[in-house]
């Protein structure tokens, strides 16, 4: 899946990218693309099913920025690109288990109960192997 991600609004720790998870549980395994503050790129991820997700910094990148979230198997690799045509790799390749169907999706969140969160997308696109 690619996105370009083009405003966050919200709490300072507003999010918003790409995820692929496994069900719609609330502890279901996942791996989530995302620009955090506005300009800082994170990977999180679950690999086992009700497990705490863990955080990998990926770098930082200024709005609006593409970032492409690609899966072969249960391996799944992290793309940035300021242009959406010339991409780089963001991080290592993770590998969490899922099944072949997954829910795939853009994902906003402001890290609390006690504001909300927007986000702005555009050039949004899903290819399927």
């Amino acid at each position: 899946m690619v996105a370009r991600v083009v405003s966050v609004q919200g709490s300072s720790s507003a999010q918003a990218g790409i995820m692929i998870r496994e069900t719609l549980n609330a502890g279901a395994n996942h791996v989530y693309l995302f620009n955090y503050s506005s300009n800082l790129l994170y990977l999180t991820q679950r690999t086992t099913t009700g497990a705490s997700s863990t955080y990998q910094y990926l770098g930082s990148a200024a709005l609006p920025y593409w970032i492409k979230l690609a899966r072969s198997g249960n391996v799944f690799t992290m793309y940035g690109s300021l242009d959406g045509l010339n991409w780089a790799q963001l991080g290592t390749s993770q590998t969490v288990s899922m099944a072949q169907n997954v829910y795939v999706g853009l994902a906003v969140s402001s890290r609390t109960t006690s504001s909300l969160a927007t986000a702005s997308f555009d050039n949004v696109s899903v290819t399927l192997p």
